[in-house]
């Protein structure tokens, strides 16, 4: 079955929790050798995020947002990409970006306060999306502009919990059923790590990808969270 055809409020998985197969479950036809690939881009991803959460805290970089837990939807869900394809990120997908050919020492530099480091030219990545939500009516443009230009390309676009609270989340994902090409809209799991507590935050129950009840829209574009870990 098409991941598109699953209902969003369905949790698929492939490994239990001590990395056996999962009755039952589809198995993705992917070779050892590109197992092996992500499974190290997770392990490098995870280590520069401790190293780069050490340099923060010694202060030798001003700000620096964690991804920590991330690392397997961030280095599954771009590696599922063609090279046309394009990934629209908020401002903790490192290991994202470094999948579709960004350098980690680049990510750095931005960090540490270089614009030089947002450079992507020759990169199928839009630029860091600090303001909450911002990014998501800019995937959707870019996506139906990209249909409109006759390309085939696909629109990964990249948020947290939080970002379900803002209007551009709503507006971006809720583009005209005459618009026949939509992104895919990626959320995880922030919970209280920037302050953000589901509970207060919605009258729906549940996941994000049920946020739309909220607002009494049936037509929204599901969203999918992938797990902490």
């Amino acid at each position: 079955m098409s991941t598109l055809q699953r209902d969003p409020r369905d949790r698929v998985r492939v490994l239990d929790d001590d990395g056996r197969v999962v009755d039952g479950a589809e198995v993705p036809d992917l070779d050892d050798d590109s197992l092996v690939e992500m499974y190290r881009q997770m392990r490098l991803a995870r280590h520069f995020d401790e190293r780069a959460v050490s340099l923060q805290r010694q202060g030798r970089m001003g700000t620096y947002p964690p991804l920590s837990g991330q690392e397997g939807a961030q280095v599954g869900s771009a590696a599922a990409l063609s090279e046309d394809d394009w990934i629209v990120p908020s401002y903790r997908e490192h290991g994202a970006a470094y999948v579709r050919g960004l350098g980690l020492d680049e990510t750095l530099r931005y960090w540490m306060g270089d614009e030089r480091g947002n450079e992507l030219e020759g990169l199928r990545i839009f630029p860091v999306a600090v303001p909450i939500a911002s990014q998501i009516p800019h995937a959707t443009g870019a996506a139906w502009a990209s249909k409109l230009q006759g390309n085939d390309e696909a629109f990964l676009c990249y948020f947290g919990d939080g970002a379900t609270s803002e209007g551009d989340f709503h507006e971006g994902s809720r583009p005209r059923r005459r618009w026949p090409r939509r992104p895919t809209l990626t959320a995880s799991r922030g919970s209280r790590s920037t302050g953000w507590i589901r509970s207060r935050s919605t009258r729906s129950p549940g996941r994000p990808s049920r946020r739309p009840e909220a607002a009494g829209d049936p037509t929204t574009a599901p969203v999918g969270r992938p797990g902490r870990r």
